[in-house]
């Protein structure tokens, strides 16, 4: 062997161990992102199962939701048909029952914290097909939309009551409630004619109603995003 040669071996050697030791360091560092990769998979797989867990509860209370709101419709209508230019004679006592009924219903709130937190977290971005990463997305505004209509019952509900205030004993109404058992009945008459002969409160029956119709409608487009939602993520588990 010549000298050249001897002197070359331990260089090459040199270069060997350097690029060994770089493979290892690359491969430790390939290995450390694989996993990392997996846990994150991972805790996305448990964040998107507590979220279906979250839709399936929603589209429970979305269902008792519409059961609530259809059962406004019979009440508005009888009050609608009742009301308007020389009204067919009706009882204080059969009155008060239709608007006690007509007034049951309450602000809407569905939970969205485990789709809140997908989405805070940044793992929605895990999400595979755009339907349902879109669906997520804008999910917590249909939620606060459909919160909306329902506090704008809530909001016709009180300024109707103020409208009745001079017109017929409202404590009446509140006692159908079993709210005011403790207090006593009012000692008021009033000619229900008053209330229903009047073109105000025919408008303001007929405003409640269309926000029934209106609320009935988000509900329904919820409850349908809902279950799409629902067969995507089942479609995204079985791919696992």
């Amino acid at each position: 062997m010549s000298g050249k040669d001897s002197k070359a071996l331990p260089v090459f050697r040199l270069i060997a161990q350097s690029l060994g030791i770089l493979l290892s360091i690359l491969t430790a560092f390939a290995i450390d992102a694989w996993w990392n990769d997996r846990q994150e998979h991972a805790r996305y797989l448990e964040q998107i199962d507590t979220v279906a867990v979250e839709l399936s509860a929603a589209r429970r209370d979305l269902e008792r939701n519409t059961i609530m709101l259809e059962r406004l419709r019979a009440p508005l209508n009888s009050l609608l048909t009742l009301s308007g230019p020389n009204p067919e004679p009706t009882t204080l006592e059969d009155l008060v029952e239709l608007l006690d009924l007509s007034f049951r219903h309450q602000t809407t709130e569905l939970r969205s914290g485990a789709v809140q937190a997908l989405i805070s977290s940044g793992n929605i971005g895990e999400v595979r097909n755009p339907d349902l990463m879109a669906l997520l997305a804008g999910w917590p505004a249909q939620i606060s939309n459909l919160r909306n209509r329902t506090q704008l019952l809530e909001s016709n509900r009180e300024r109707l009551i103020e409208f009745l205030y001079p017109l017929l004993p409202t404590l009446d109404i509140a006692q159908n409630t079993g709210q005011m058992s403790a207090y006593p009945h009012s000692d008021f008459d009033t000619d229900t004619r008053v209330v229903l002969d009047n073109l105000e409160f025919e408008g303001r029956v007929a405003n409640r109603a269309m926000m029934v119709e209106d609320a009935l409608v988000v509900v329904g487009r919820l409850d349908a995003d809902a279950q799409r939602m629902l067969d995507l993520i089942e479609s995204e588990r079985s791919g696992e």
